[in-house]
């Protein structure tokens, strides 16, 4: 059954489009994806790098392939943490999670999330998404001074609490089971306002799975605030079976929306985001081409419609297994040339075994009193891999990775029909 069509999520979006000011966001990692990453991948390389430090006091394997069955996230890092110092590991989450992005390279459904109207976002998440996809219209606050949140809220200020810690003030951080206990159960300002905020609003879990390390502490916590409370929590889940469902749903008073996600991507977060703003996307399937004629066809399209191009030229080596586009540039400076290539590395999001690297060719349109051994001068080529272009396309590579996958070439000479060219290092621009 489509989420759309069950009760739970009937009730939420009557509840929300009634009053979005009663909501509140609790977002989760899976937001963050992939520009920041998941909780399993970076508890793997928490312990690769506990482990090449010679602390690590158990079998690396053994806590490896735990974190892949995603069990027992909470004792490793429990164990990492403990082995290296609080010192070392909280470095480690800075090197993960401090890095510098621009807007565009905000996940989409974070973006939608940030345009709704709400009252505010709780998240475990330690990154700045919020700061910069907000614009700066949220006033952010960390477990450190929570009182002052609520405050804002009462003054009508759109907030982010990062219950969880900012990246930019390691003194905030958690991430061991020991740290949360510590913050949630110690703290008598941190437990006053969550129960606030738990049992006034309802809360909208997103971006959460199962095995997110977390998610079952703070639903516990939510399950003692409830106690004897009417009040109806509502949670964006993947498929579970009926019984973790039901269980869920009983032991923490909280509703499940459940989906089946039709890729890895999990499109179907973006198009719940979507619904809450009343707009109607179709989720993208992925189309599979299996001959030549198919590729033209779907690219021609996609030039067309998506990019507006028409002075192009499509050409397919099947031995060597390269889709060559040429075509003329419209970009006037070198950010408009990299936004330009990375559109069209985006249109790569069908699934084919015919090509496995895109060569694509900028050429310079010449005003027609003008000859240039009669071609058009050739001003950039840009080759990557299909498969990089496809994960781009899914939004599982961010516009960065794609770019340092690209190898660029140019001509020695503007004009040069003979196509010897030389590498260049073209580095992307970020604004």
């Amino acid at each position: 059954m489509n989420y759309k069509d069950t009760q739970n999520f009937k009730d939420f979006l009557e509840l929300y489009t009634t009053n979005p000011d009663r909501v509140i966001f609790f977002v989760g990692a899976g937001l963050s994806m992939p520009l920041f990453p998941s909780w399993t991948s970076f508890l793997k390389q928490l312990v690769n790098d506990t482990d090449a430090k010679g602390k690590l006091q158990f079998d690396k394997k053994e806590l490896l392939d735990k974190l892949e069955n995603g069990t027992n996230f909470l004792e490793i890092a429990d164990c990492c943490a403990e082995a290296i110092g609080k010192s070392e590991y909280r470095e480690i989450i800075e090197k993960h999670f401090d890095k510098e992005f621009t807007y565009e390279e905000i996940p989409d459904a974070y973006k939608s999330l940030l345009t709704l109207q709400f009252k505010s976002i709780i998240t475990t998440n330690y990154d700045r998404i919020p700061e910069i996809g907000g614009r700066g219209s949220f006033s952010c606050y960390t477990n450190k001074n929570i009182s002052e949140s609520l405050k804002a809220i009462e003054k009508g200020k759109k907030i982010v609490l990062k219950i969880h810690g900012d990246i930019l003030n390691q003194d905030s951080i958690i991430l061991t089971e020991t740290d949360f206990k510590a913050i949630i159960h110690n703290s008598p300002a941190v437990q006053s306002s969550l129960r606030s905020l738990f049992s006034t609003s309802t809360i909208c879990f997103l971006g959460f799975g199962m095995s997110d390390p977390h998610f079952n502490l703070i639903l516990d916590f939510l399950s003692s605030i409830n106690n004897g409370q009417t009040i109806i929590h509502y949670a964006f889940l993947a498929s579970k079976t009926k019984f973790e469902i039901n269980s869920i749903e009983k032991k923490n008073g909280i509703r499940v929306i459940e989906y089946t996600p039709s890729s890895n991507t999990h499109p179907e977060v973006e198009d719940f985001i979507n619904q809450l703003n009343g707009i109607t996307k179709p989720l993208i399937t992925n189309t599979i081409i299996d001959t030549s004629d198919n590729l033209f066809s779907i690219l021609e399209n996609k030039f067309q419609t998506n990019l507006g191009l028409q002075n192009y030229y499509l050409d397919f080596k099947a031995k060597e297994k390269q889709i060559i586009i040429n075509y003329f540039s419209r970009a006037s400076t070198e950010y408009e040339q990299q936004k330009e290539i990375i559109s069209i590395y985006k249109l790569f999001d069908f699934e084919t075994t015919l090509i496995e690297n895109i060569k694509i060719c900028c050429f310079l349109q010449t005003e027609p009193n003008k000859e240039f051994v009669k071609s058009s001068p050739l001003i950039l080529v840009a080759i990557g891999d299909y498969k990089t272009a496809f994960e781009f396309s899914h939004r599982t590579k961010t516009e960065v990775e794609l770019w340092q996958k690209l190898q660029f070439n140019q001509p020695y000479m503007i004009g040069n029909i003979h196509f010897t060219d030389r590498k260049v290092n073209f580095p992307l621009m970020n604004f």
